[in-house]
């Protein structure tokens, strides 16, 4: 390298099968930043120190789990995937009351959050954990008697 020369370090690509190069999407601080989101979160939701426009019961908010937050590259939104426990009108009422509230609890997570300088704005979804383990249950289960079969020869009959 020459005199007028600096390095430059540059972060690592991964080449698609399309041609074009993909660089990585979460970096550190994002990553860090919708940890500390998700605990904070859970920890407001938990309390029910948040008083939104709608109310809520407190054994639906002890229902919530938040599953993951994906934060935008500038940090200005994040996307809170939660999961509820019970049934359809249970979910329907607490995503509703998470949805409604948003402005609220972002508020209450700037005040519990002062050394963040921006608090990013919230979309909440919801994401059904428990249809998820039942496929992957009932795909386990199939292939567990796809392979038996295959080593007794015949599927058994009812």
């Amino acid at each position: 390298m020459g005199y007028g020369c600096i390095a430059v370090r540059r972060r690592p690509s991964t080449f698609l099968a399309t041609g074009r190069v993909k660089h990585h999407e979460k970096g550190r601080r994002t990553s860090r930043v919708a940890q500390v989101v998700q605990q904070e979160l859970s920890t407001i939701i938990r309390s029910g120190s948040v008083h939104g426009p709608r109310a809520i019961q407190d054994r639906l908010r002890l229902m919530i789990s938040i599953v993951d937050v994906d934060v935008s590259p500038d940090l200005g939104n994040a996307k809170v995937k939660v999961s509820i426990i019970g049934d359809r009108k249970d979910k329907i009422s607490a995503i509703r009351w998470l949805q409604s509230s948003a402005g609220p609890i972002r508020h209450k997570m700037a005040q519990e959050l002062k050394a963040m300088r921006r608090v990013p704005r919230l979309s909440f979804t919801h994401v059904d954990v428990g249809k998820a383990v039942d496929v992957m249950v009932r795909a386990e289960l199939e292939i567990y008697l796809s392979a038996r079969w295959s080593l007794q020869g015949a599927p058994p009959m009812n």
